[in-house]
């Protein structure tokens, strides 16, 4: 079975967090490694260390020569990640006036990381934003974004003008105005097991073809949905899931749901982003559910 993180070929792998790991701005290896990654048949992958409450950091990456087997990732090292919960991780707070962590290049991801931006702009800009085709966004967090100027604060965009992109698994809370949104005429958005929730605009379609597949909104004060949509098994407008604790930012599903819970479709062959697993990197078995998050299921055996 095929997982939502990809694995490039041959990876190089570099740390990032406090003054013990090799990176200590995303800027720096972004420069180091803005090559031509094909010829040199290597995958560039920067490993984030949750050394920190939060870093104030942002990055473009742009410029490298990328394809489907050599291209860069940004991820937490093993045993740095979240917990499906913006409450612990890798987490990355940016007060600049441009978008956070931005994807400009072909074949790139970011995976499992946390966001918010806090800044006082005109500008609108966002935590997470893809602008190339067959990039990625997956397990990421997009958490109270907000922009106190005249601009907006954003959560997850992906803005590629042709080919398709993809926001997989990714989990959007409380953000100032669209959690989830898709842009780029003539570009395909797909956003596969996402969940908005307690926003604004839980999933704004702007332009181009944006499809959610299993994507979950819910709590968002002007539209769940905004735009059109293609959806398939998604929630709909005002739909109200149960989740294990709201207050605490913990929206994995509750095992008393109906409104997620074995309603999915199972995307483990699709034609376009296959997979198996959720926000926790746990696999996806029998019917899948809505949103971020698979309930697990514990069967009990009592043997007499």
């Amino acid at each position: 079975m095929a997982s939502s993180r990809k694995t490039g070929t041959n990876e190089q792998i570099k740390t990032y967090g406090n003054a013990t790991r090799q990176y200590t701005a995303l800027a720096t290896w972004e420069a180091a490694t803005d090559t031509d990654l094909v010829t040199a048949a290597q995958s560039q992958v920067l490993e984030c260390y949750d050394d920190a409450a939060s870093f104030n950091d942002y990055v473009t990456l742009n410029g490298a020569i990328t394809n489907a087997s050599y291209f860069r990732i940004i991820r937490p090292a093993s045993g740095q990640g979240h917990d499906g919960t913006p409450n612990n991780g890798v987490y990355f707070q940016s007060t600049t006036d441009i978008d956070m962590l931005a994807l400009s290049e072909q074949y790139a991801q970011v995976q499992d990381i946390i966001g918010r931006i806090n800044i006082n702009s005109v500008n609108g800009r966002y935590t997470f934003r893809t602008n190339q085709p067959n990039s990625a966004l997956v397990g990421c967090i997009a958490y109270d974004s907000a922009n106190i100027g005249t601009g907006a604060g954003h959560g997850i965009i992906l803005a590629n003008a042709s080919g398709s992109s993809y926001a997989v698994n990714c989990l959007a809370i409380s953000i100032d105005n669209l959690g989830h949104g898709g842009s780029g005429v003539g570009g395909t958005h797909y956003f596969y097991n996402c969940t908005s929730v307690n926003g604004f605009n839980g999933f704004y379609s702007a332009s181009g073809t944006n499809i959610a597949k299993n994507c979950a909104s819910s709590g968002n004060s002007s539209l769940d949905w905004n735009g059109t949509w293609t959806k398939t098994t998604c929630t709909a407008e005002n739909a109200t899931p149960t989740y294990v604790n709201s207050a605490g930012n913990d929206f994995h599903l509750a095992a008393a749901d109906t409104v997620c819970k074995d309603l999915g479709t199972d995307l483990s062959a699709d034609a376009n982003y296959a997979f198996d697993d959720d926000i926790d990197k746990a696999v996806r078995s029998g019917t899948w559910d809505i949103g971020a998050d698979e309930l697990r299921r514990i069967m009990l055996i009592s043997q007499f």
